[in-house]
């Protein structure tokens, strides 16, 4: 029996059914339907109002939002982590992404201390009338980089070109592949884990596992404070995940 793939997605706009980057996303999955088993979770500003980044420090200091309870997105965070797939997607707004995904990614910022989404493969899309993917689309690379995911594909979708079926089909692809290969690490991976574990060394050496070190001990809870590299992170499968 075939086993079903969870694909987690969210999506920076208020008006999904406007969307060509949502319909690019479910013309992709209908076509790798056709191939496997898929399980898709896709969420854009409608489903998921989520409140504004309070600055506070909390989720560095302590490894928890104190805005999760109130806006569920505590959820969403598990439904990332339980995912087999990731994929941001948002249209251009000034050669930028929207504001609902800057606060989307504003919520998992110390996701980049810990490497939250290790061991997954993930994709961006980036949509505009004719200018601007590239600069949204590197964006948002690097927030799922720094995240742990590694980025098997940027896609670009400009309507002054058409948008069709063939787009689609080079995103299910792209999809496909990141399902059926496991993540590999990278030149700015591996900079990332070796610069965060100087930080976590530092910590550790002024001695701050206390009450307020609490991604010290995530380090060391998950092995990664001891692995030599974020390949070797990989190769065990992600050492211990404790998310």
């Amino acid at each position: 029996m075939a086993v079903r793939k969870k694909i987690f997605a969210y999506v920076g706009v208020n008006n999904p059914e406007r969307s060509c980057t949502v319909r690019c996303i479910q013309k992709s999955i209908e076509l790798l339907r056709e191939r496997m088993d898929i399980e898709l979770n896709l969420y854009t500003n409608q489903e998921l109002p989520i409140q504004n980044c309070q600055g506070c420090l909390r989720c560095f200091f302590y490894g928890e939002c104190v805005l999760d309870s109130q806006d569920g997105f505590h959820k969403i965070k598990q439904e990332m982590q339980n995912a087999d797939f990731i994929i941001l997607g948002s249209p251009v707004y000034l050669h930028n992404v929207s504001g609902y995904m800057k606060t989307f990614i504003d919520r998992l910022s110390y996701w980049s201390h810990i490497f939250a989404l290790r061991n997954k493969n993930g994709l961006v899309i980036a949509t505009a009338d004719c200018s601007g993917t590239y600069e949204v689309n590197e964006y948002l690379n690097k927030a799922l980089t720094c995240f742990g995911c590694s980025v098997v594909g940027k896609i670009e979708l400009k309507s002054c070109y058409g948008i069709n079926e063939e787009l689609y089909r080079i995103c299910a692809a792209k999809i496909y592949t990141g399902l059926i290969k496991d993540a590999k690490s990278n030149e700015v991976l591996e900079e990332r884990f070796h610069a965060t574990k100087q930080l976590m060394i530092y910590r550790e050496n002024r001695k701050v596992d206390d009450e307020m070190g609490s991604e010290l001990r995530y380090w060391k809870e998950t092995g990664m404070l001891y692995a030599g590299s974020f390949s070797e992170v990989l190769e065990k499968g992600g050492w211990k995940n404790v998310c």
